[in-house]
C-alpha cells in the first residue's frame, strides 16, 4: 500500500471512532432519577439524597457531563429542610423535620423531555 492510502485509511479510521464515540458514549440520552432512600422519619436527623444521573446510548453514566437539573418542593415544604442543594451537578439532599407526612419533589432535567415527580413520605419514629 501506498503512504497516502494508509494515511487516508487512519484518518477514516479515526474520524469513525470520534463520530461513534461522540454519539454513544458522550451524548446524554437520557436522565436517570436515583433516591437513597424512599421515605424519612420525622426525627430530625433523617435524610435523603436525589441524583440526576445522565445516562449515554450504552446505558452508563455519561463521563465528563453533568446533569443540570431543577428541584422544585411542590408539597410537604414544611416538612423538610434542604441541606445541600447543586443543581449544576443534580443533587438535592433533604432532612426531615419532627412533622410526619407527604413531600413532593418535581425534578426537572435539563436533557430529559418531562420532569419526573418523587414522592417521599416522611412517618414518625416509632423506636
Amino acid at each position: 500500500m501506498e503512504k497516502s492510502t494508509i494515511i487516508i485509511l487512519i484518518s477514516v479510521l479515526v474520524l469513525l471512532a470520534a463520530f461513534l464515540l461522540h454519539n454513544y458514549v458522550f451524548s446524554i440520552y437520557e436522565t436517570k432519577i436515583e433516591m437513597s432512600r424512599t421515605q424519612l422519619f420525622a426525627d430530625g436527623i433523617s435524610e435523603l439524597e436525589i441524583t440526576a444521573t445522565p445516562v449515554n446510548g450504552l446505558g452508563f453514566p455519561a463521563p465528563f457531563r453533568n446533569s443540570n437539573t431543577t428541584f422544585v418542593i411542590e408539597e410537604g415544604k414544611k416538612l423538610v429542610e434542604i441541606t445541600m442543594l447543586n443543581e449544576k451537578s443534580g443533587k438535592l439532599r433533604l432532612r426531615a423535620k419532627f412533622t410526619p407526612g407527604k413531600v413532593i419533589v418535581l425534578v426537572k432535567p435539563k436533557y430529559a423531555l418531562f420532569p419526573t415527580r418523587v414522592e417521599i413520605l416522611v412517618e414518625m419514629n416509632v423506636a
